[in-house]
């Protein structure tokens, strides 16, 4: 059983337009089955069937594309998380994450996430924190989207939380190891989002691009306890598997 205790503080400094359009999108994701289909083959890919953010939008937002390839009927961004290291890595790049975002005639028309997400957390989490994003609370003069799910109002899944090993199987070493006051351990993931060529700066790659934390606290017997950290324009989450 996991208990999703408290799902995101996202803080925007843009335009009133972008909050718009997130308002306009909020109200869609109310009536999320009218809105959006979802595939979870090969991950979870959701549609938009009513489109309303732009690409120019996901700049603002802080997540530009890593790389951006044309199709035939409009554009794919492929957004990398890198994987960041204290020192020298001792393991071939492989563990870097993704999203793909796909957009015709400007407007975002879906995502993709990778299996590799769902290690952590199971698909009717992610979709469920999607769905919950119509709860926010939008200020658009204030430039804030604040949402707060109370522990007591989170849904529980019956799914069968990962072991250390799993994760590590997954993720590759951790950026941070250590031990707790109750015997367990702790692994921290730091990632980095990769900018585009003409947005990074070479002679100092340390800082460009937005980065994220993952923190995961463990048993004595390696079962999982607890996930926090940061997401792309989520931001701040926070589970319990107890």
């Amino acid at each position: 059983m996991i208990v999703w205790g408290l799902v995101c503080l996202a803080v925007f400094s843009t335009s009133g337009c972008v909050f718009l359009r997130l308002l306009e999108l909020k109200n869609q994701l109310v009536e999320f089955d009218q809105n959006f289909t979802v595939d979870r083959s090969d991950g979870l890919t959701i549609t938009c069937l009513n489109p309303v953010m732009l690409e120019q939008d996901m700049w603002l937002l802080g997540l530009p594309p890593t790389t951006r390839e044309s199709t035939g009927d409009g554009v794919v961004w492929t957004l990398i998380f890198e994987k960041l290291y204290p020192e020298i890595p001792q393991e071939p790049p492989d563990f870097d994450l993704s999203v793909s975002l796909g957009f015709v005639e400007g407007k975002l028309t879906g995502f993709h996430l990778g299996e590799e997400y769902f290690t952590l957390i199971p698909k009717d989490a992610i979709l469920m924190t999607i769905k919950s994003l119509g709860q926010l609370k939008i200020d658009t003069a204030g430039r804030r989207a604040v949402l707060d799910i109370e522990e007591s109002d989170a849904p529980e899944w019956n799914f069968r939380a990962p072991k250390k090993p799993d994760i590590v199987a997954t993720l590759g070493a951790p950026y941070l190891e250590e031990g707790d006051d109750d015997g367990g351990t702790i692994l921290e993931y730091h990632y980095r989002l990769v900018p585009p060529p003409s947005a990074s700066a070479p002679d100092q790659p340390e800082d460009t691009g937005k980065k994220y934390l993952i923190r995961i606290v463990f048993s004595r017997t390696d079962h999982i306890l607890n996930v926090s950290g940061t997401l792309p324009l989520v931001g701040s989450i926070n589970i319990s598997y107890e």
